[in-house]
C-alpha cells in the first residue's frame, strides 16, 4: 500500500514541475527550499506566451522560440517550530524536545538555487537549498539516541539543518490567459540534527532520496501575476538499520513584477510566503525517536531568463 502510494504521489508532482518549467518566463519556485525551501524561484508559465509582455510585440510575434535558459535567487527568512522525541528501548530514556521551549524556534535567513532550460517542448529544472537552525537549552531528560547519552540537567547546544536538491520537469494542465500545471520529478532530502553537551555529541545525518508530485497554478495580468505552488514527497525503507517513513510537503504563494524586458531578456521579481513541513519516523529494536519540522515565512526571489529565437 505505502509502495502505490509514493508511486501515485511521485507521478503527481512530476506533472505539476513539468507545467511550471515549460516556459522559463518563470522559473518553477520549489523551494523548496528549508527553506529551508528546496526552493520556489519560478513563475508559473503557459509555454506557448500566455501572460507574456505584449509591448514588443510587433518585433517578436513571428518568431518561434528556439531555447530558453533562465537563473534565479530566493532569499527566504523563515521560523522554525515543530520539535524532536524518542525512545531507547535499551536504557527506557524518553525525551522530547519543542523547539519553542528550548529556544530553537526563531527565523532564520537562507538562500536557494535554480536553474532551468527549455529546447522547444523539453524542459529541465535543477532548485537547491539548504538551511540552519541552531539553539540553547537545559535538558530536562536524559537524551539518548544510538546508544549515545546527555544526561538530564545538562547545557544543551542544539542544530537542525535541512538541505534540498531537486531535478525536475513539467507538463502545462491548462495554457491560456491564467495557467495550470502538474510536475513530476526527483528530490534528495538531507537532513541533519545534533546536540552536544560537555564534549559529547548525538544525533544523526541522512540523505532521502524521493520522488515528488506538485501542482501549480498561475493568474496572469500583464506584467503582474499571483501564483501558487503545493506539492509533496514520500521516502519509506531502510537506512542504518532504521525504518525510515518520511513525509516532506510544501506550499507558496507568490505575487511577481515582470521590471525588465528587453530584446532576448527578461527580469522578474516575486514577494511571497511559504510554509514546508516535514515529517520523519524512524525505528530498531523496540527504539524510535520521531522528528517534526515546521517552517514558515516570507521570501523574495529575482531570476533572469534568456531567450532564443529562431
Amino acid at each position: 500500500m505505502k509502495l502505490w502510494l509514493a508511486i501515485f504521489l511521485s507521478i503527481i508532482l512530476t506533472i505539476t514541475v513539468n507545467a511550471q518549467a515549460q516556459d522559463l518566463k518563470g522559473l518553477y519556485e520549489f523551494d523548496d527550499e528549508p527553506q529551508l525551501d528546496y526552493l520556489a524561484l519560478s513563475d508559473v508559465s503557459s509555454g506557448d506566451g500566455a501572460g507574456k509582455d505584449t509591448s514588443n510585440k510587433v518585433q517578436v510575434q513571428d518568431q518561434e522560440e528556439l531555447w530558453e535558459i533562465g537563473a534565479g535567487l530566493r532569499f527566504n527568512y523563515l521560523r522554525l517550530t515543530g520539535g524532536i522525541s524518542g525512545y531507547d528501548a535499551e536504557t527506557g530514556n524518553m525525551f522530547d524536545i519543542d523547539y519553542s521551549a528550548v529556544g530553537m524556534d526563531s527565523y532564520s535567513p537562507s538562500v536557494a538555487l535554480a536553474l532551468a532550460g527549455k529546447y522547444k517542448k523539453f524542459n529541465l529544472f535543477f532548485g537547491a537549498s539548504r538551511g540552519k537552525y541552531t539553539g540553547s537549552f537545559i535538558s530536562k531528560n536524559d537524551i539518548t539516541i544510538d546508544g549515545e547519552t546527555i544526561p538530564a540537567g545538562s547545557n544543551v547546544d542544539g542544530e537542525i539543518d535541512m538541505g534540498i536538491y531537486s531535478l525536475s520537469t513539467t507538463f502545462a494542465l491548462i495554457q491560456k490567459k491564467h495557467d495550470l500545471g502538474l510536475g513530476l520529478g526527483f528530490l534528495i532530502l538531507d537532513t541533519g540534527m545534533k546536540f552536544s553537551a560537555e564534549g559529547k555529541n548525538i544525533g544523526d545525518s541522512h540523505i532521502f532520496p524521493m520522488p515528488f508530485l506538485a501542482l501549480s497554478g498561475r493568474l496572469n495580468f500583464d506584467k503582474f501575476r499571483i501564483v501558487g505552488v503545493g506539492g509533496g514527497a514520500y521516502f519509506d525503507g531502510n537506512i542504518d538499520g532504521y525504518d525510515y517513513t518520511v513525509w516532506y510537503y510544501t506550499a507558496d504563494v507568490r505575487a511577481g513584477y515582470e521590471f525588465y524586458k528587453k530584446g532576448n531578456y527578461t527580469a522578474i521579481i516575486n514577494l511571497g510566503y511559504r510554509t514546508l513541513y516535514m515529517d520523519s519516523k524512524a525505528s530498531k529494536n523496540g527504539s524510535w525517536f520521531e522528528e517534526k519540522d515546521r517552517y514558515a515565512g516570507p521570501f523574495m526571489s529575482i531570476l533572469v531568463q534568456y531567450t532564443k529565437y529562431k
